[in-house]
C-alpha cells in the first residue's frame, strides 16, 4: 500500500512541474517565432518589432499592501496597426492578449486595473493603467 501511495505521489510531483513549466516552453517558442511577450513589469517599456510578428500581453493580479489589483482586456490604441488576435481575462483577474503587428507605424498597448481592497483600506486616487508602446517596422 505504501509503494503504491509513494508512486502517486511522485507521478503528482512529475504533473504538477510539467504544469509548472509549460509556461516556460511556450514563451520559449513564442520568442524563437519572432514574437515578444509582455508582462507586469514591462509597463512603461518600449519595444520593437516587424510586421507579421506577435506581440502577447500577459498580465497577472497581484497584491500590494493590502489591495489586489485584477485586470481589464489588453487594448491597443490603434488596431489597425496591432490587431487584438485573441483576448482573455481569467477569473481571478489575469489577463492575456496576442495583437499582431500589421503596419509600420508606432502603437501603444493599454490595459486598466481594478482594485480591490481589503477591509479597512481604501484604493488610491489615482490609478495609471499598464502600458507599453510598440514600434512596428
Amino acid at each position: 500500500m505504501n509503494r503504491i501511495r509513494h508512486r502517486s505521489l511522485i507521478q503528482l510531483g512529475i504533473l504538477v512541474l510539467a504544469l509548472a513549466m509549460t509556461p516556460l516552453v511556450v514563451s520559449g517558442q513564442a520568442s524563437a517565432a519572432g514574437s515578444i511577450v509582455l508582462t507586469n513589469a514591462d509597463s512603461a517599456r518600449s519595444v520593437d518589432t516587424k510586421v507579421g510578428n506577435d506581440v502577447e500581453v500577459r498580465l497577472n493580479r497581484y497584491r500590494e499592501n493590502g489591495i489586489t489589483y485584477t485586470w481589464h482586456l489588453p487594448e491597443a490604441g490603434d488596431s489597425s496597426v496591432l490587431p487584438r488576435m485573441s483576448a482573455g481575462v481569467t477569473r481571478t483577474g489575469d489577463a492575456v492578449a496576442v495583437f499582431r503587428a500589421d503596419i509600420p507605424v508606432d502603437s501603444v498597448i493599454t490595459v486598466r486595473r481594478t482594485c480591490h481592497p481589503d477591509p479597512n483600506r481604501d484604493c488610491p486616487a489615482v490609478m495609471l493603467p499598464w502600458k507599453a508602446a510598440v514600434r512596428v517596422r
